[in-house]
This record gives structure tokens, C-alpha cells and sequence, in this order.
């Protein structure tokens, strides 16, 4: 039998790891800005913190309202899933010359939530650099998400359009720090993305392969024979 007193000292060990990690990366943002602030005097400082804080909520910003949409588009899928759904969609489905509809598949956004919510935690402790690299791989993992997505999944109109970098992320220059800050408020939406775990069965037909390529060489060898007979 497992010891249950063990199993309690080591998650207390990674508590303790983990907090200690946090401490650690908040520490290392605010050894930075007293660098800063001792070479280029308190004024400057103080103006180089507010201009840092601006930026940072410009790009929690950005990637909270990427959550948002990403939900929006998740929950789309799961509808798309549903039983009633793919009934009406499911030859398409299963036919590979439609290759615009694919089967839905919810869990497709996690990894992307996932980066979003690990760059938010990196822009307030401060870390400008960190969080905006991380932005950059969210929104790709986004960007290859919304790729996928077939035409069969019936998007808002407030969720169709894809990520963009803001111009503040081109404005965050290597080991840029800014004073930590509270998490925003609804950041739990990344979790909720993660833990959607909903799967979508294969049609109940047999998926049809593509035509040979030559049959599209015969097809258009007909189109001309009939087109000249008609001249």
C-alpha cells in the first residue's frame, strides 16, 4: 500500500517548488528595474515603469480577448459535434474530395489557451519579453487551430477573425521588466478551454478516397471533344 504521508510531503515539496519558482521569476523582473533605475535616475524610471505598464496592458488585453474568441470557437465545435449535426454533415464529412469539411474536434484549441494563459502569468510578474515571446508561439498554435477548422462549424461573427500581432510586441526590447500586477479577472477561460475534453465519433460511413488523378485528364478530354463536336 502507498503511504499516504508521503504523498502529502511530496506535493508539499511541489507546492513549495512552484512558489518558489514564481518568487524566483518575480524577483529576477525586480532586480532589473533597479538596474534600471540606478543608471538612468528616478525620473526617467518612473517614466520608463509607466510606459512598460501600458504596454503590458495592451498585450493581457490582446490575449484575453484571444481567449474569448477561442471559447466562442470551441463551443462552435462542440455544437458542430452534437448528434443532430453530424447527421446533416456526415457524407460530407466522409467524402475527401470536400476537403473544407472535416469532423470537429473540440480539444484543438487547448494548447493554444494554454500559451495564452502561460504569457499573461509572464506579463504580470513583470516579465515584458517573456510574455511576448510566448504571445508569438500562442498565436501561432491559434493561427494552426483555426487552419484545421472546417467549413461545417458555424463560427459568430465575433469569433471568425484570426489573431494579429499588436504593435506593442514589436515595441518590447530584449529582458524589458515592468513592475508586477494582479492577474486579470476571467483568466480562468484558458482552464476552461483546457479541460474541455469533448470528442467527436468518425461518420458512420466509409470514408471515400479521392479519384485517381488521371480520371481529372479524362474529364477534361471529354469537356474539349464535346465542346469542338458542338462547334
Amino acid at each position: 500500500m502507498s503511504d499516504p504521508g508521503k504523498r502529502l510531503r511530496k506535493r508539499g515539496a511541489e507546492a513549495t517548488s512552484d512558489a518558489q519558482s514564481s518568487q524566483a521569476a518575480s524577483g529576477g523582473s525586480a532586480d532589473r528595474l533597479l538596474k534600471i533605475g540606478r543608471s538612468i535616475g528616478n525620473d526617467a524610471f518612473q517614466d520608463r515603469l509607466s510606459e512598460g505598464d501600458q504596454q503590458r496592458k495592451s498585450l493581457v488585453d490582446f490575449a484575453m480577448e484571444r481567449l474569448r474568441k477561442m471559447y466562442g470557437a470551441q463551443m462552435a465545435e462542440v455544437q458542430a459535434g452534437s448528434y443532430t449535426e453530424m447527421r446533416k454533415n456526415w457524407k460530407e464529412i466522409g467524402d475527401s474530395h470536400k476537403e473544407d469539411k472535416v469532423k470537429p474536434e473540440p480539444m484543438r484549441w487547448g494548447e493554444a489557451a494554454r500559451i495564452y494563459r502561460d504569457a499573461t502569468y509572464q506579463l504580470c510578474r513583470g516579465d515584458l519579453d517573456r510574455g511576448r515571446q510566448l504571445l508569438e508561439n500562442a498565436i501561432e498554435a491559434e493561427r494552426k487551430a483555426r487552419e484545421a477548422l472546417g467549413k461545417n462549424v458555424d463560427l459568430a461573427d465575433g469569433d471568425k477573425d484570426g489573431p494579429e500581432a499588436p504593435g506593442t510586441m514589436q515595441e518590447i526590447v530584449p529582458n524589458q521588466a515592468c513592475a508586477p500586477c494582479a492577474l486579470p479577472d476571467g483568466l480562468d477561460i484558458a482552464d476552461a478551454i483546457m479541460a474541455n475534453q469533448t470528442t467527436v465519433q468518425d461518420p458512420p460511413v466509409k470514408k471515400r478516397g479521392k479519384d485517381p488523378w488521371w480520371t481529372d485528364l479524362e474529364e477534361e478530354e471529354e469537356e474539349e471533344a464535346a465542346e469542338g463536336g458542338a462547334s
